[in-house]
């Protein structure tokens, strides 16, 4: 049986990471669940080269393909279809292998006489557990095509959210990439052919440590390799520990320029799945829980479990969520309203809807600056070789005037 690492909140509220033995991921969050825990994180963990721990990233469905998926079978569904029946023709269509792989394993599921939820919960490493606890709540209200169709609209709008993300990423890796291939060419490239000219000679303090810094590239960049390398991997294992996630979660957040754009996106999320799961009759704390989760930030997660506890002791969710200081004041207030009108999911789609909007600005905006960045960024780096570079000369035919 494999072994699986998971990160969990449990029921006092602690971050804990573990190992467990379990036929699926999805097997190791039911087990998680029923201990009263609340999963952040699971993948495979298997044996490397000489028996080092690998962890295996989750393959997970994509948005896109799990929208048009929901799409069509709550459209087949509708017209009076058996759901065996939309299986067996959707698992010959579907473009994405992986979900082409599971529907075919689903199929042979719900042939022995499995309900659809179950045969999904077996793959719930590749199935969204927002995706299973719907499909449960659709078999249990009898509203499964429904239920499909809030899918499909709400996988849509993620994977709205997911490009835009990739958009505003895109620029910033850019400038990185201009500025270190830029600077790269000039020491090992540009810096050598002056060196003989220089050597000899007392060099002003730019000039020496530009040369220096281009001896060592040249002549060291397995070091500068390995150096980089190592940072990474050394990040990478503590973010990986409870507390390193934690701190890495929180820090994000309060970013300057950053921490904005991630509450932005961690709202929408938000706002936008809680809205889809209280309209598809989901009871309100298992929503907000479920919520919680699709932010992907262990800071936010372990700090809704708060106001859970008081939003069950009846406390409205307006009053604990801005307890949080984490969720922009608009959202709040509509929250409010929805609370006092009884249209919370409708008015929490509008919040959303709203938020998608702003982000899709807010990238603009950065796009925008980032132009004007890239040019004084690598114009600085090259301003500054130059300079290194030519300073000696000038120097040399300064002293022949005089």
């Amino acid at each position: 049986m494999p072994k699986y690492n998971y990160i969990e909140i449990d029921s006092a509220d602690n971050i804990v990471q573990g190992t467990m033995e379990a036929g699926s991921s999805g097997e190791v969050i039911s087990l998680m669940k029923s201990r009263g825990s609340r999963p952040i994180e699971v993948s495979e963990d298997i044996k490397g080269l000489g028996g080092v721990n690998i962890t295996v990233g989750k393959r997970r469905i994509k948005s896109k393909d799990l929208s048009v998926f929901s799409k069509q079978l709550y459209t087949m569904l509708h017209a009076g279809m058996p759901l065996l029946t939309c299986i067996e023709t959707l698992k010959d269509q579907v473009q994405s292998k992986l979900l082409r792989e599971k529907l075919i394993e689903i199929y042979q599921d719900l042939q022995k006489g499995a309900i659809f939820s179950t045969a999904l919960q077996k793959h719930g490493e590749a199935f969204p557990e927002l995706f299973i606890s719907m499909v449960r709540s659709g078999e249990l209200t009898g509203n499964m095509d429904g239920v499909l169709n809030n899918l499909s609209t709400h996988y849509q709008k993620e994977a709205r959210l997911q490009a835009q993300i990739r958009s505003a990423m895109i620029y910033p890796i850019i400038v990185l990439m201009v500025a270190i291939g830029v600077t790269v060419f000039m020491l090992v490239k540009l810096v050598p052919m002056f060196k003989s000219f220089f050597r000899g000679k007392a060099l002003p303090g730019i000039t020496q440590f530009v040369v220096n810094l281009s001896d060592f590239m040249i002549s060291k960049w397995y070091i500068i390799i390995a150096v980089v390398v190592g940072v990474v991997f050394l990040i990478n294992r503590y973010i990986s520990t409870p507390v390193g996630r934690m701190q890495f979660d929180t820090n994000k957040l309060r970013a300057p320029g950053v921490g904005g754009l991630l509450r932005t996106i961690a709202s929408s999320r938000f706002a936008s799945t809680l809205s889809v799961l209280i309209s598809s009759g989901i009871p309100i704390i298992q929503a907000i829980e479920s919520s919680g989760q699709v932010t992907n930030n262990v800071f936010i997660q372990k700090n809704m479990a708060y106001a859970i506890d008081n939003i069950k002791k009846g406390s409205p969710m307006s009053v604990e969520l801005k307890k949080l200081e984490i969720f922009p004041p608009m959202m709040i207030s509509m929250l409010k309203i929805g609370e006092e009108s009884g249209a919370i999911d409708s008015m929490l789609q509008k919040t959303s809807d709203f938020f998608e909007e702003e982000l899709e600005e807010a990238i603009k905006r950065m796009t925008s600056m980032m132009e004007p960045l890239i040019i004084i960024l690598v114009g600085g780096i090259v301003a500054v070789v130059l300079i290194s570079v030519y300073l000696p000369m000038f120097d040399m035919s300064t002293m022949g005037v005089s």
